[in-house]
């Protein structure tokens, strides 16, 4: 049996009582991982068991915000390392209320949004009345690190009418983090 260290860092309360848990699973590779409890804390067997695991290509991954929607559906906020990316990218996944990645969500329920940084990575996430996704954080890029604020629609596009197609880096000296958004 190997060491497993897994870690949670976002936990929301649905309307019917239910916790969500955020994080990551460590075994055998760093994912993305999110869990739904019942109101008195067992795992729910109507969210695939009650345990989620999302891959992203490259690898290792991890989650650091979590927002559930109306319809049910989990929005995880995290990082992950890509094939397209020098670094960790920004990383969005959607569930819907069973368990499955949502196929209407960007690639197959993944986003990732490089902000061209050796290290992106959110820590917080927040979800508008409007449904657009807004998660924030920081990247290390330098002169061009700082906070970085990403604004998503619904299904997952970059929302073109925020910032600069979706971003907004903010310089503060030698880089900077988001820790929450409210």
């Amino acid at each position: 049996m190997s060491a497993s260290y897994d870690r949670a860092y976002g936990v929301t309360a649905l309307a019917n009582g239910r916790l969500v848990v955020g994080g990551w699973a460590s075994f055998p590779e760093a994912r993305i991982a999110v869990t739904r409890h019942l109101a008195d804390g067992s795992l729910d067997p109507t969210f695939a068991g009650g345990t989620v695991t999302v891959d992203f290509p490259g690898g290792p991954d991890d989650a650091y915000g979590v927002v559930a929607e109306d319809d049910g559906a989990i929005v995880l906020a995290g990082s992950a390392f890509g094939p397209d990316a020098p670094g960790t990218s920004f990383a969005l996944a959607r569930v819907t209320e069973d368990g499955t990645l949502d196929p209407t969500f960007g690639d197959d329920g993944r986003v990732t949004t490089s902000l061209a940084s050796s290290a992106d990575w959110p820590t917080a996430l927040a979800l508008r009345d409007d449904g657009r996704i807004v998660s924030g954080g920081g990247t290390n890029g330098g002169a061009d690190g700082g906070f970085a604020l990403l604004r998503h629609n619904a299904d997952g596009t970059p929302d073109p009418s925020f910032g600069d197609g979706g971003k907004v880096v903010t310089a503060l000296g030698d880089g900077g983090m988001i820790a929450g958004i409210v």
